[in-house]
């Protein structure tokens, strides 16, 4: 460079400058999107009154029928829900009242098993993964449903006044009204039959 040249400056063009912001700015409100828990649009679900009354149905553990039944109360990939939030944008996501219905479907299917299955039930934890893999990693799924259920106890906090039976000693929940969400909206949702409504004798 001559005495008589001017340094030159190095300048980015403006369209490689506004490029690299637009892709930041986009890559985090992406995130942000992405990452929102569907509570954050909450469910709206109206309330509504009903009363449960005994489905012998549903108590037989040594039944194929049963079984049926409680099964067909969630959908296999109940986990993967699309649910549109407030602006019209779906996300897949896992309602809350299917987890614990299959957490509740998972436990009576290891109370069949240790009811209907003697070896199963008389087996102690040798600590051999080959011989008690599958039982240990049942009762890890049992664990966390059974946490996961205390969770809806406290959350739902149902304030019904149930009826005791004879000699006060116990009650079933049955025969009085209780103040619930309507879950035939989510049953409509995601195609799943309201079994409390059905005659499955």
């Amino acid at each position: 460079m001559t005495e008589f040249e001017k340094p030159r400056i190095s300048k980015l063009p403006w369209w490689s400058a506004l490029l690299t912001a637009t892709c930041i700015l986009l890559a985090v409100v992406f995130h942000i999107r992405w990452t929102q828990p569907i509570s954050r649009w909450p469910i709206d679900l109206p309330m509504r009154s009903y009363m449960f009354f005994d489905r012998p149905e549903l108590k037989d553990f040594d039944s194929p029928k049963a079984q049926g039944h409680w099964s067909g109360m969630v959908n296999k990939v109940w986990w993967d829900t699309k649910w549109q939030d407030n602006k019209g944008d779906q996300f897949p996501r896992g309602i809350d009242v299917f987890h614990k219905m299959h957490c509740i479907i998972a436990i009576r299917e290891e109370f069949v098993l240790f009811l209907t299955d003697v070896t199963r039930a008389e087996t102690t934890n040798t600590g051999d993964p080959k011989v008690n893999g599958k039982l240990t990693i049942n009762a890890n799924h049992l664990q966390h449903c059974f946490d996961f259920l205390r969770q809806d106890i406290l959350c739902a906090a149902d304030m019904t006044l149930e009826p005791l039976g004879k000699g006060y000693k116990e009650t079933d929940g049955q025969g009085v009204v209780h103040e619930c969400k309507d879950w035939r909206l989510l049953l409509d949702h995601v195609g799943l039959q309201d079994l409390d409504n059905l005659e499955l004798r």
